[in-house]
This record gives C-alpha cells, structure tokens and sequence, in this order.
C-alpha cells in the first residue's frame, strides 16, 4: 500500500510540475509586445495631422487604419518577430533615418485581398493617416510590408515622397528579388536586415541618371522635368544673334560718334588706300538652358518606370511587390 501511495505521490508531482512548466510557456508566449493603436476621434482629428483632407469619402479608410506612434518604426501585428528582433531592426531603422532624412518602417499584417495592388494601398493608408515623415519636405519615406495571409503570401516595398526617385522601380525590383529567398522561407529578421542594407546602398550611390530627370511635386507625384524642345532652342538662338547684332550697331555708331573709325575722304579709292581692314568672325555658340516645372498633378504622374499611384488621401506613391 505505501508503495502505490509513493508511486501517486510521483506521478501527482511529476503532473503539478508540468503544469506550471506548462503555465510559464503560455505567460512567456503572451507576454509578446504587440503594437499598441490608438483611437481615432474627432477630438485628435482622426489621428490625421498630414496637409490630407478628411471627407466622406476617404473617412471609412481613416478609420479602419491602425493608429500608432510613429516613433516605434516596428509594427509586427503578424507577430512574426521577437522582441530582440524587433530591436535590432529599430536601430538600424532609427539611424537609416538619421543620416537620410528618410522614415524607414517595416510593417506586417495578415490582409485579404483580391489584387496585388490592394497591398500597396494599405501601406499608403497606413503611411499617410499616421505621422510618418511628418517633418520631411514630401513626406519622404519607404515602407516595407509583409502581408502573412494564409491563402497567398505577399510583400511589397512602397516608397514616398523623395525615396520615389531614390529607390526608382528598377531598384525596387532588385530589392524585391533579392530578398525574396528570405522572405519567403520566413527567415524575417535576415530579410528585413538585407532589405535596409540594400536600400542603404541605393540612396550611398543617389539619384540614378535617369532619376534626375523627374521631380516630385507637393501631393507627392512623380513629375517629369519639361526640357526647350527644338523649336524653342531656335528662337532662343535667333533671340541671342539679334541682340549680338543690337549691340555690335551700337558699339560702330559710339565709334563713328568719336570719329575714331571713320576717315573723310571724297573718292572711294580713298576708303581702299587709307583704311585697313581686318576680317572678324562673330560665332554663336549655343547655350540650352533646361526648366523644371514642378506641377500640382491630382493624379499619378512620370511616365515609364517612374509613375505614381493615388491613395486614397490624395497623395502619391510608388509601390510593388512579390508573392511569396
């Protein structure tokens, strides 16, 4: 009997043991650092402190957008990162934003969605219903999504403001292939590194030579710089000889005035004899001076790898991304 007794005694232990094991793992696991939102009401202005008009229209996106502190730079609402990972990224998410006056952040959420570009606009809401960039000239910034949706996972890298033209879409495209192999063997924290190290690299080497070519305007859209078409150089080039011609009259009418060119004389062989004369050959060199014109475009603007979408707040973006 004493026996059996010691043997439930054992197993009794043995079951109160594990259960406070047990107990310790689902406290660790809940004690995981979600994002923290926000509520938006009137009294905050929906949490929307951007130039962006609230309507009817684009309120019910307002709303159903996360609310966040702009200064965490981390939003995992897919809980596909650490604690101490988070971390890791926020630094060199903080410092990216130091030396380039650029928001860098990394965002991640399960979305439905039935095309590819519905990603694209979420992270625009996202962006522009926060405070993201709200001390940059454009907004400028770059948002890095994973979008953990079951049925078909996705990723998109979706830039505002200046980083349009800095990370173009030949450069995004090369980011997004690069990190695919990360992304989508869900080795997140390696992905999210290599992601800030390219674009790193990108904004270190500036504007692409074809980059230089566009402009952002002030709701954010890609606008192409207007360059003289050839008509245009033509009159510019007939507008500088005449004025050459105008002041070379001027300059002969000072000096016959000063009787220091003109020699009296009543016979034209006198004009032969007594002046000499020495050829001179006036040559116009072209000068092409190129306009920048910043335009107030409501739509998307640039044109072949440079374009812009239109959020639903009213300003631009440039998006894209993979499956995966």
């Amino acid at each position: 009997m004493k026996k059996i007794i010691k043997i439930f005694s054992i197993l009794l232990i043995s079951f109160l043991i594990s259960t406070v094991h047990a107990e310790d793992r689902v406290i660790t696991y809940s004690m995981k650092k979600t994002p923290e939102t926000k509520e938006r009401t009137a009294e905050n202005h929906y949490g929307v402190n951007k130039k962006w008009q609230i309507t009817d229209k684009n309120m019910p996106n307002v709303m159903r957008t996360h609310y966040v502190d702009a200064s965490e730079k981390v939003y995992d609402f897919s809980d596909i990162l650490t604690d101490a990972e988070e971390e890791e990224l926020k630094k060199l998410l903080f410092d990216f934003q130091e030396k380039y006056n650029t928001e860098l952040i990394i965002l991640t959420d399960s979305l439905a969605y039935s095309k590819d570009s519905d990603n694209d606009y979420y992270v625009a809401d996202f962006y522009d219903y926060n405070d993201f960039g709200i001390n940059n000239p454009q907004y400028d910034g770059i948002v890095i999504f994973r979008n953990t949706y079951a049925p078909d996972p996705y990723y998109a890298s979706v830039r505002f403001g200046q980083a349009q033209l800095y990370i173009d879409y030949n450069r995004n495209e090369s980011i997004l292939d690069a990190i695919y192999p990360e992304i989508h063997s869900k080795s997140y924290l390696a992905g999210f590194k290599k992601y800030i190290s390219l674009v790193t690299n990108y904004y270190e080497q500036g504007l692409s030579n074809e980059a230089k070519n566009y402009s952002i305007d002030e709701n954010g859209y890609i606008t192409k710089n207007k360059v003289p078409n050839k008509a245009a150089i033509k009159v510019m080039a007939f507008r500088a000889s005449m004025i050459s011609a105008v002041v070379a009259l001027i300059a002969l009418l000072v000096a016959k005035g000063k009787n220091k060119m003109i020699i009296k004389a009543t016979k034209a062989d006198d004009y032969v004899n007594k002046v000499s004369y020495t050829k001179k050959v006036d040559q116009f060199v072209r000068t092409v001076t190129t306009s920048y014109t910043i335009s107030s475009s409501s739509g998307g603007g640039g044109g072949g790898g440079f374009h812009s979408s239109g959020g639903s707040s009213g300003g631009g973006f440039s998006g894209g991304g993979r499956h995966g």
